[in-house]
């Protein structure tokens, strides 16, 4: 595990072995840092694929949800959050909305997201988890790793 202490710390240790995503996050669980390999979801409104990969064993893995969706919906609330900790997931990284702040406060998992929105969106354009995707102008493949903290999100090079 890499010592996610400070984003900045490692950037100036080791300048030039980090990409830096470029996304503006709020974070939402009662874990503000973190580091582990990426498996990504790409979604549209319909969140019902994170149910069946968030059930899955997540070995300490982050789960980047690419959100694809003009009205914004939110796709991770309580139910999900809970899921994500009881299964292993060491957090949640939300290229979109999530809701039910006040509950996710309290779960002790890394749940960073762009903003909060009170409403959820389905459709029959299910979402699916895919091998790669662009996120905060990276492109990030599965397995890939990330650390996460207050000053930002980087990956290694």
């Amino acid at each position: 595990m890499i010592d996610p202490a400070c984003t900045a710390d490692l950037c100036d240790e080791t300048e030039g072995a980090w990409r830096i995503a470029e996304f503006p996050a709020r974070s939402f669980g009662a874990v503000a840092s973190g580091d582990g390999p990426v498996r990504l979801v790409h979604l549209h409104d319909d969140n019902r694929i994170l149910f069946d990969v968030l059930a899955e064993p997540g070995n300490g893995s982050i789960l980047i949800i690419n959100v694809e969706s003009a009205s914004r919906p939110a796709v991770v609330g309580e139910n999900l959050a809970q899921r994500a900790l009881e299964n292993g997931w060491r957090g949640l990284l939300v290229d979109g909305a999530v809701r039910d702040t006040r509950a996710l406060a309290t779960i002790p998992l890394l749940i960073i997201a762009r903003e909060a929105r009170p409403f959820r969106l389905r459709t029959a354009t299910r979402g699916k988890e895919v091998d790669e995707l662009l996120f905060g102008g990276l492109w990030v493949r599965k397995g890939d790793r990330v650390v996460i903290d207050e000053d930002g999100i980087v990956f290694p090079k």
